[in-house]
């Protein structure tokens, strides 16, 4: 079956309900359960341990593909999230070196820094082309096939030569898993199904977030399945779709009711947000309702500039992208606010950009970083016409961009009110402002800034969220497919349902909240809006026992 399960709709709960019932009926039954991330699991996996049951597993998809490779023997010890960036930059670097040197580096420059740089850049392509290729069980053997996928995905992928170099990546990946050698989180996944790995058999596999599964997932599902005794749950919300970015499968959902021949069940009342909240959530999802007695709360808009100093710790502040969430921490710093901009993973790539103006630049002060800093950012924006590169992925490079920009600024500016010489202050400090800025713990003595799509899953008293006028995101020159429409208006209602008390409304043009209910009303005139009828009795399919 399906259990539509809409925003605060105590999904957890009910999860871990139906392990108890299980049990209570079937003492011996085999079950488990697939989280959504590793928080979720572990604290599921506290709350039932007073039961202390047996035969019941609860894993991430992840853990549970690694559970499937221990079991056949060929799972490696040595795990790392960079396998696949070490085999391209051998391929790179080493076996190909002159002919990317040729393709990635800018015409007429021949210095070591400049040629490492770009070097680095077709690395970051080629395992960004392998990674998703095998999470989205893509047959890499097929050039158009990949080509596809890197269009669908945003990768910056821009010559055949990647398509073809990838299956040299990904077969010696598959190589280094067989010999126990290495592996990373995209092994754990995909190669239990590439491979066709024996996995153990359950009669109940319940499945949480079932819209976030990608191709591999969704098979490590049905593997998992005894196909005598196996029933499958899916616990899911079309509404909450947003990943389809990183592979997850925009029609899962979907898939699955038809691959399983489910029937759908609602769990649609609302137990975390207040009235004013329901209300507008409820203009792109009728169907969720509020829990009975639920406060009024509050729905209003608030001028940015206000926001530093309103917002407390254990506040959110959200946005569609991440500049502006930087900006926003920097000036809540400034005034001794603790904040923090959740996604350790964004930092990566920020240090990755400062490294890279470091090694073309060699820059000896922050006043020069921040000059080498600009003609990178022009030059990436030139080879990404030249590239022809795909909108979504020019979008992320002028956000980090951007991001870059505000930190060195605000490097540039302490350096100033602290008395110090600008042409003296160390470049440095920006790699340690990025380091201090992000972070993944979530944690109450902060106010937590984060992206929609990190905020996923997460909640809080009073949420903010900023530069509502960009949302839905679009790329210049471009119309958003039904699809892409679709995981933007399911990113709104994603962020309007993280709010439990007071929701603030932050963006150019709104003066109130008829502004606000306007651009949700005229929304759901999408074809692709997020409204989806829910249908209880389906005469197509048969119930399940």
């Amino acid at each position: 079956m399906v259990i539509k399960a809409g925003a605060g709709s105590g999904k957890s709960t009910t999860l871990r309900e139906l392990v108890k019932l299980i049990k209570k009926h079937n003492p011996q039954a085999r079950i488990i359960v697939l989280q959504h991330n590793k928080h979720i699991a572990e604290d599921m996996i506290r709350r039932l341990a007073e039961y202390n049951f047996r035969n019941v597993d609860i894993k991430t998809a992840h853990s549970a593909g690694l559970m499937v490779c221990t079991m056949n023997g060929v799972a490696s010890y040595n795990k790392k999230a960079s396998k696949y960036f070490y085999i391209a930059n051998d391929l790179v670097k080493t076996k190909k070196r002159a002919e990317y040197v040729r393709l990635f580096s800018p015409a007429g420059t021949n210095t070591k820094e400049v040629i490492e740089a770009s070097l680095k850049k077709a690395t970051s392509q080629l395992t960004e082309v392998a990674n998703m290729a095998m999470i989205t069980l893509t047959d890499y053997n097929d050039s158009k096939a990949m080509a596809e996928m890197a269009v669908k995905y945003n990768i910056d992928a821009t010559d055949p030569i990647i398509y073809t170099d990838a299956v040299t990546v990904i077969e010696q990946g598959i190589k280094s898993f067989e010999s126990r050698t290495v592996m990373n989180f995209s092994d754990m996944i995909a190669m239990p199904i590439m491979l066709g790995l024996k996995f153990p058999k359950y009669d109940y596999v319940l499945v949480d977030e079932g819209q976030d599964l990608n191709a591999s997932a969704l098979q490590l599902v049905w593997n998992f399945v005894d196909p005598q005794t196996g029933i499958v749950i899916e616990f899911g919300d079309v509404n909450q779709s947003i990943q389809a970015w990183a592979g997850a499968l925009s029609s899962g959902m979907n898939d699955f009711k038809k691959m399983a021949n489910a029937r759908s069940y609602p769990l649609s009342i609302c137990y975390r947000c207040d009235l004013a909240i329901i209300r507008l959530a409820q203009i792109l999802v009728p169907e969720i309702e509020p829990r009975d007695n639920a406060p009024e709360g509050i729905a209003a808009v608030i001028h940015n500039d206000m926001i530093p100093s309103a917002a407390q710790p254990g506040d959110y502040v959200l946005c569609r992208t991440n500049s502006p969430l930087v900006s926003m921490a920097i000036k809540m710093i400034k005034i001794n606010k603790r904040a923090k901009v959740k996604g350790r993973d964004i930092g990566a790539a920020l240090d990755d950009i400062y490294q890279t103006v470091v090694d073309i630049g060699a820059p000896t002060n922050i006043a020069q970083f921040i000059g080498e800093l600009k003609d990178y950012c022009a030059s990436e924006i030139l080879r990404s016409t030249e590239k022809k590169m795909s909108v979504g992925k020019v979008a992320l490079m002028k956000d980090q961009h951007e991001c870059m920009k505000v930190i060195a600024q605000c490097v540039l500016d302490e350096s100033i009110s602290k008395g110090a010489i600008a042409e003296i202050y160390s470049h440095t400090w920006v790699q340690k402002k990025i380091k201090d800025l992000f972070d993944d713990n979530i944690s109450t003595d902060y106010v937590m800034l984060s992206s929609v799509h990190k905020s996923k899953g997460l909640e809080a008293k009073r949420v903010f969220i900023i530069e509502f006028e960009k949302m839905p995101f679009t790329f210049p020159g471009k119309t958003l497919t039904n699809e892409q429409m679709q995981q933007e208006v399911n990113i709104i209602y994603v962020a309007i349902t993280r709010a439990m008390n007071e929701l603030y409304f932050s963006g150019v043009g709104l003066i109130d909240m008829a502004d606000v209910e306007g651009k949700l009303r005229g929304l759901t005139k999408h074809d692709s809006s997020a409204i989806v009828p829910f249908n209880q009795t389906d005469p197509t399919i048969n119930p399940v026992n």
